[in-house]
């Protein structure tokens, strides 16, 4: 299959983009006695993207972008937890506009950008030697069925733990080697 984006690593010149960066409609959250925003989760994910400041400087911590046309199509962030063998999804997200698109039916950027994620991680686990697997742990916001979706569909389970914050569940999944 041909890919919808072209990854590479965030760079300083991505500050000027990331904080025009827009993964929600409406993209402003309604002014004072609206009616609240149909997802607040993507703005959430819309505000942590805006707030990066690549290039990311810790140990194990990856800022990777998905580009189209030059513009920023899609962004994931994750590090590793507490070694190499156990990541800890910060955030995805798939532009607004490019959700709209006609080759966006059925998730498909979102599945692109999972699966670059997926590979990535268990690449650096290798390289790593982290054993037979690596696991990878998100939170997701209980209502955001799309996400849910997606990582079930790459083989993320919700745990049965307390959530790590109002509204949030925290979803797993052991990648093999």
């Amino acid at each position: 299959m041909t890919p919808l984006l072209t990854w590479r690593a965030a760079n300083r010149f991505d500050r000027r983009l990331l904080p025009a960066f827009v993964c929600t409609d409406p993209p402003k959250k309604p002014a004072y006695g609206l009616s609240p925003h149909r997802r607040p989760w993507e703005l959430e994910v819309q505000s942590y993207v805006r707030a990066l400041r690549p290039p990311v400087k810790r140990p194990g911590e990856v800022l990777l972008i998905g580009e189209r046309d030059g513009q920023i199509g899609a962004v994931v962030h994750f590090a590793e937890a507490d070694d190499p063998c156990n990541v800890f999804l910060k955030v995805i997200g798939v532009a607004w506009e490019l959700r709209q698109l006609p080759e966006a039916k059925g998730g498909a950027f979102g599945r692109e950008l999972m699966a670059t994620t997926v590979d990535l991680i268990r690449q650096r686990a290798r390289e790593a030697e982290c054993g037979d697997e690596i696991s990878v742990v998100g939170h997701i916001d209980e209502n955001n069925a799309a996400s849910q979706r997606l990582c079930a569909e790459f083989g993320f389970v919700a745990l049965p733990v307390p959530p790590p914050g109002p509204g949030l569940r925290v979803w797993q999944a052991a990648f093999p080697l």
